[in-house]
């Protein structure tokens, strides 16, 4: 999983560029989804975005570091899962959504966070969620790094 400092740095650039956008972090979930959605006051009828952080590695950058100085390269990705009732018409909404999010996020760098790479909308079966019913969605994944200095 992501460092917190990653994480809620995501959370507040989404919080302030889609403010009206509900959002699920779904990093460690492992509750029924169908309770997620209740906790956060989710309906049957609402579509939100689903956030899920994906630690890599973190590397030595600097020659000299140690466990208390120097600086270290935190590499890791996210998901950001575009969800639509299903309804006739959900994936344009699906793919206008995910524009928003792949424009926003391409190239930013959030504090110590670069989003080095945004993946286009990714639709296909095992590549996004999925749903028992009711719901469809389309997936964007990034890659970022984060340079921390002890």
């Amino acid at each position: 999983m992501s460092s917190k400092y990653v994480r809620d740095q995501v959370k507040a650039f989404v919080a302030s560029t889609f403010p009206t956008e509900k959002v699920i972090d779904i990093s460690a979930e492992y509750r029924e989804f169908s309770d997620l959605m209740e906790d956060e006051s989710i309906g049957p009828d609402d579509k939100f975005i689903a956030i899920q952080f994906i630690g890599d590695r973190i590397d030595t950058i600097s020659i000299s570091a140690t466990n208390t100085k120097g600086c270290y390269r935190e590499f890791g990705a996210i998901f950001i899962h575009i969800v639509e009732p299903v309804e006739n018409g959900a994936i344009d909404n699906i793919l206008t959504r995910g524009d928003s999010y792949i424009d926003a996020f391409t190239s930013q760098r959030l504090g110590q966070v670069v989003i080095e790479k945004v993946n286009p909308i990714n639709t296909a079966q095992g590549a996004t969620l999925e749903f028992q019913g009711g719901y469809t969605s389309g997936s964007i994944y990034m890659n970022y790094y984060r340079d921390r200095n002890l």
